[in-house]
């Protein structure tokens, strides 16, 4: 079993989501992450539009990537909403505000 060093870089295999928020004098959110921790956020248009949930993000295993974020829209209560693959390049993780912001 390897041990986990926090000065390993991650792997990229592509370009990812960018990152914005932060507070004053640090940088704009972590390089490295728990998936779970994205689950439940909202997702939000440009404009601020309130468009569903981050619901599952999915990895690519052989690739070592993160493949694309499940947005999960309308229903009530998980009933009878309408599951999008969303590429994780197309977001931008929002680290203040919590959520992340498709175009």
């Amino acid at each position: 079993m390897t041990r986990l060093d926090p000065s390993t870089q991650p792997a990229t295999g592509g370009s990812g989501a960018k990152i914005v928020g932060g507070r004053a004098g640090e940088g704009p959110g972590p390089d490295v992450m728990a998936a779970a921790t994205l689950d439940g956020d909202k997702v939000i248009t440009s404009d601020g539009e309130d468009i569903g949930k981050i619901s599952d993000i999915m990895l690519d295993v052989r690739g070592g990537r993160i493949a694309y974020a499940v947005l999960s829209s309308g229903g009530f209560l998980g009933m009878g909403n309408t599951l999008y693959a969303i590429p994780w390049s197309a977001l931008t993780l929002d680290t203040s505000e919590k959520c992340c912001i498709l175009p």
